[in-house]
């Protein structure tokens, strides 16, 4: 898998995909702000294709397009190729397009990496059905679109990979972020399903 690596990175102002011959990230930036997370995102994704080479990467995005192009060039300034496309993870269209995308550019899709997530506090009493709501879109039904649309492409290259990332308010629990830890609890019980359904495949989840 070292050779030629396919990177969807979807910044869903929170998300990231890899995709290829390579992987899938999907990585959402919140806390940190869009502009920081995703030069952070942009400068590790630049240092990891040096390492292995010709990599392909699509980076998406709910907005801030600008920015995201900006960081295809750096990965490409780098050497490897980059595609910006905008979409939105918590929408089934959405990331079929993505992937068809990168598909149709780069040949198919190895790796899904996804961290979406949606840093906002609140209490209890403040909490609102849509915030609730939003919450589990983006951290379970979004991750549910990414698999979906990116699995078949894993299954015909003969494996892949599926990486979620959590967090440990998942686990430890944080005042007023009760929505984004059932987002989370949900989100690693939904990659621990994908483990034991895919496996046969030769796709891992993790």
């Amino acid at each position: 898998m070292l050779g030629s690596f396919h990177w969807l990175v979807d910044a869903h102002r929170h998300c990231a995909m890899s995709v290829n011959q390579g992987p899938i990230i999907d990585l959402h930036v919140f806390r940190a702000g869009l502009g920081q997370g995703l030069a952070i995102v942009g400068r590790g994704c630049s240092l990891l294709l040096n390492g292995v080479g010709r990599a392909c990467v699509v980076i998406n995005a709910l907005q801030a397009e600008t920015l995201c192009e900006s960081v295809a060039q750096r990965i490409g300034d780098s050497g490897g190729q980059a595609l910006a496309v905008m979409a939105d993870c918590r929408k089934r269209e959405a990331v079929e397009h993505l992937a068809k995308v990168a598909v149709n550019a780069f040949g198919g899709i190895d790796i899904l990496v996804r961290n979406a997530a949606q840093r906002v506090q609140k209490s209890f009493d403040e909490l609102t059905r849509d915030d609730f709501q939003n919450v589990i879109d983006l951290s379970i039904l979004g991750c549910f679109h990414l698999a979906k649309a990116t699995v078949p492409s894993m299954r015909d290259r003969g494996g892949g990979a599926i990486i979620g990332v959590g967090g440990m308010n998942s686990y430890l629990g944080q005042k007023h972020r009760s929505h984004p830890m059932v987002g989370k609890a949900g989100l690693n019980q939904f990659i621990r399903g994908l483990a034991l359904d895919l496996a046969e495949d030769g796709i891992t989840a993790n």
